[in-house]
Order: structure tokens, then sequence, then C-alpha cells
């Protein structure tokens, strides 16, 4: 009876605490579970199939990307959840999430102190702790982003100078680019171009979204930045990319940006989603909206929408 596929995926979606979204992109892309189709097309799941899903959504509470979690048999799953430190209730929840905030705050200023003294060996261990300690999620958004948005607030209120700000940008984009280049590309997988749009010279964002792409499942098409749109929409098509992720990092000239947008959209048309996050990118949400992009203001609710909605 666990085998016979008898339950629709709103059944399973309850069952689960899963999206009806979730399950499907979890199939398509990561083959975690094969649903029987009727007829009509309607998925059918077994209770294996379902308690298949609570063990990979058990894993991925505990911060264990969706794309290695589907590599594991049962046994392994299980052994996880049972050698893993899973808070038990509420209370001890909350604990976990404090001691990660604690150690993503003390890997920050770590990596803040090694900026102010303009050391790099210092930058590049903290760097490394934090990709050691932090689900990659955490360590892109608690401790990257925030390190490469005070080192720019520094830089504007007069407690850092410049050289500290070229000093870091180098040094974590080459950490990310070795980040980057570690993803092996995966040969079913959608393709995601990413790059800033011209005009826009600092990548930092970029490079971190094309990390946080290829965690989610995608082949992340990482092309540098400062690229005019008939070059991206050339890359997209060179590619048969799914997507477009673009960062905004700088206050530009808004109708070089309109522009841009613009003829980006018109080239690829509504079939291609173009992602926009960045530090200044809500400054021309409007522009982004008009052009069909959709704009993203953290890093996580860029991870989140990809995990958790059906678009390639």
């Amino acid at each position: 009876m666990e085998n016979k596929k008898n339950y629709p995926i709103g059944y399973v979606a309850l069952a689960t605490g899963l999206s009806p979204h979730v399950i499907r992109v979890w199939e398509k892309r990561y083959g975690a579970v094969t649903p029987e189709r009727t007829r009509n097309s309607r998925r059918l799941y077994s209770q294996k199939d379902i308690d298949h899903l609570n063990l990979l959504k058990s894993a991925r509470l505990r911060g264990q990307r969706i794309g290695t979690a589907v590599m594991l048999d049962e046994e392994a799953l299980y052994r996880m959840g049972r050698n893993a430190s899973q808070p038990a209730d509420p209370a001890e929840a909350k604990g976990e999430a404090l001691r990660r905030f604690a150690d993503s705050s003390e890997l920050l200023e770590a990596c803040l102190e090694a900026v102010r003294r303009i050391d790099a060996s210092a930058l590049s261990h903290g760097l490394r702790r934090a990709g050691a300690h932090l689900p990659r999620p955490s360590m892109l958004s608690s401790v990257i982003a925030p390190l490469m948005q005070q080192v720019g607030d520094g830089w504007a209120d007069g407690s850092l100078r410049i050289m500290h700000e070229h000093f870091a940008s180098n040094v974590v984009r080459g950490f990310l680019w070795e980040m980057i280049r570690s993803v092996p590309a995966r040969e079913q997988a959608p393709r995601m171009v990413v790059t800033t749009p011209e005009g826009q010279f600092c990548e930092i964002g970029a490079m971190i979204a094309a990390v946080a792409a290829a965690d989610c499942g995608w082949n992340a098409l990482y092309f540098g930045p400062n690229l005019p749109a008939e070059e991206i929409a050339a890359a997209v098509l060179h590619e048969q990319a799914g997507a477009v992720a673009l960062s905004i990092s700088c206050m530009t000239r808004a109708d070089l940006l309109e522009r841009e947008l613009s003829a980006l959209h018109q080239s690829v048309g509504d079939g291609v989603p173009v992602f926009v996050g960045g530090r200044a990118a809500c400054a021309y949400q409007p522009a982004i909206t008009a052009a069909g992009g959709r704009c993203f203001q953290s890093i996580r609710e860029f991870t989140d929408f990809l995990l958790y909605n059906e678009i390639a």
C-alpha cells in the first residue's frame, strides 16, 4: 500500500506542508519523486513519496541544500535526522537560530576587522570559516552581503577609505569566483544568465546571485559586469537560458537603465523572466516592473523564490 500512487498533489501538500509549487519544482528539477499521471495529467503520489518528501523537507529546514539531499537514500536521510541536532521544540529552534545569528555576527565582525587592517589572509580565513560553519544561504545573506554593504557605508561616511573598499572587493570577488567555479554544471538543469546592466561596474552582487542560483539548482552563467542589453540577449539566445539575473548596486542615470531594461525585455520577451536585485535596485523598481522584471530586496528573497516557484 505504501507504493500505491493514489494521493493527489493537494493531499500531498497538506501532508507535507510543502506547497504544490515546491512539490512540482522538486520533482521536475531534482527528481525528488516520480508521480504517476492520470489520463487528464493529474499527478498521483504514494505514501512512500509523501514520507520521502517529508524527509527532504526536514533536511532542507536543517540547512541542507535540496540538490544535495535528493542524492541521499532513505537510510542516509533518516540517519541525518537522528544525528543532526535538530531542535525538538520552538524554544530550542529559537536557541538554534540565535546561535547561528551569533556565529554569523562574529564572523562578519572578524571580516570587517580584517578589512580595516587590510589583512588579506585574515579576510580570506574569515570567509572560509563562514563557508564552513554556516549554511550557504546564511553565509551569503548574513556575512558576505552585509560585509560589502558596511564597507560601502564606511566609504560613504568617511570611516573607511576607497582603498578599503577596493581591497575588500578584490578578496571577496576571488572567494565568490572560486565558489562559482566549484559548482559542477548539470546537464539537465535550467540556465540563467547573470551579469550587471550597462553602467553598473560593481559585480559582487551579481556574483552572489550566481552562487545562490547555482545552489538552487540552476546552471548559473556569469558574464561579469557592465553588459549591454543586446549582449545579454545574445547570451540568453546562445545559451538557451531560461532566466536572467541582474545586479544594480550603484545609482546611475535613470534614462540609461530604463533604456537597457526595456531593450532587454523587447529582445527576450515575456518567456524569459528577468530578476533584478542589488543595493540600488529598489530605487528603480518602477522601471524594472515596467520592463517586465521582478525586483528582489534581498538575496534570501531571491533564493526562496527560485526554490519555491516553478520557473523553468
